[in-house]
């Protein structure tokens, strides 16, 4: 079962939390991971039992949470340095 858990897509709201964590200036893989392991147990599955360790899908890998923040980091400095164009046209 385990192989089948891990090619689940990340849950949007999981995904959306670690984007909200990139952008609020949190870069430590280990405190997005410790946020997130609180996120999904004290705010998606308050009275449900929580995930399985191996759920992909509220327990991402360390390369699904890089890889994500640095699309989120990369978008914003890309929109961030071209933000000027506006007020020249």
């Amino acid at each position: 079962m385990q192989n089948s858990e891990s090619t689940l897509a990340l849950d949007a709201r999981v995904r959306d939390h670690i984007i909200h964590l990139a952008n609020s200036g949190v870069r430590n893989l280990s405190e997005v991971q410790r946020q997130l392991q609180q996120f999904v147990d004290q705010q998606l599955f308050v009275n449900a039992a929580a995930p399985s360790a191996v759920d992909a899908r509220f327990r991402p890998t360390n390369a699904t949470v890089l890889n994500t923040m640095y699309r989120t980091v990369s978008k914003t400095r890309y929109f961030e340095s071209y933000d000027f164009l506006y007020f020249i046209a």
